[in-house]
């Protein structure tokens, strides 16, 4: 499946307590499960106003899917095209 980088705007997302990530975690979890294997959320990351997830997915509606059963807004979707890391040098 392809992997997809999802931009999604909170405003004061760097304000978020740890309760709140947990209770974001576990919508999406919810939803994902419910979502039968079409969606797989990989991480989230988060700065000031704005939460980057990387999720492997059957395709961009999938997404849109969770995003709208998980309330979680979707601002941009970028399909992932390469990896890489420091690891991959010799």
């Amino acid at each position: 499946m392809p992997r997809y980088l999802i931009e999604r705007f909170v405003p004061h997302a760097n304000e978020l307590t740890s309760a709140d990530l947990k209770a974001i975690a576990e919508q999406g979890l919810l939803v994902q499960k419910n979502l039968a294997g079409q969606v797989q959320w990989i991480q989230s990351t988060f700065t000031n106003d704005k939460m980057v997830c990387l999720y492997v997915a059957d395709d961009e509606l999938a997404l849109r899917a969770h995003a709208r059963h998980s309330g979680l807004p979707i601002h941009t979707i970028s399909e992932v095209t390469a990896i890489i890391g420091p690891q991959w040098l010799p």
